[in-house]
């Protein structure tokens, strides 16, 4: 009898820290971010990035957006884009995708209207990048969970990583031309 008290105590025990894990670990996350963020740490932060993911996710991201720009355009901007767009947009995001590139972008907080960390510009062009100060944390299943800023488009994408997350990818808002 004594020994099923043990294993009903075990099972129990696991059940609370896994559901623990489940709800608290991506605010852990999102907390240590903003941690590494503020405080200019760019080895804490890079262990919070998965940099190849995030880097195919942008190119991903902003070439359906110019895709969609130059369809709207006509078809002699459209031809110039496909041609040259991705491979410029490419060289771009494999030079921005950096620690200090990513801190940039998290350090733009979306309901800032104001200069960016350390009085520098807001990162231009790439909305809906910021860390949000109040975020709201979506799980996408067990694997994945989104952050964003209540009330405005945009969300950062966190992956499962073992047990702990990875920044790995932006959804960013549409582009105010896809709205047409």
């Amino acid at each position: 009898m004594r020994r099923k008290g043990w294993i009903v105590a075990a099972v129990a025990l696991l059940l609370v820290a896994g559901a623990g894990w489940y709800f608290g670990s991506p605010y852990y996350t999102v907390w240590q971010v903003r941690r590494a963020v503020d405080s200019n740490d760019a080895d804490a932060l890079a262990g919070y990035i998965d940099f190849p993911a995030v880097r195919e996710d942008l190119k991903g991201e902003l070439n359906a957006q110019i895709a969609a720009e130059a369809r709207r355009r006509g078809a002699g901007v459209s031809g110039l884009a496909q041609a040259f767009g991705p491979a410029v947009l490419n060289l771009v995001v494999d030079n921005v995708v950096t620690p200090a590139g990513v801190r940039t972008m998290l350090a733009n907080r979306p309901e800032s209207s104001g200069p960016g960390v350390d009085g520098g510009p807001a990162v231009p062009g790439v909305p809906g990048t910021g860390l949000p100060d109040r975020p709201e944390i979506t799980r996408r299943g067990m694997s994945e969970f989104a952050v964003s800023q209540p009330g405005r488009p945009g969300a950062l994408i966190f992956t499962r990583h073992g047990l702990g997350w990875k920044l790995s990818g932006f959804d960013l808002p549409p582009h105010p031309t896809d709205a047409d």
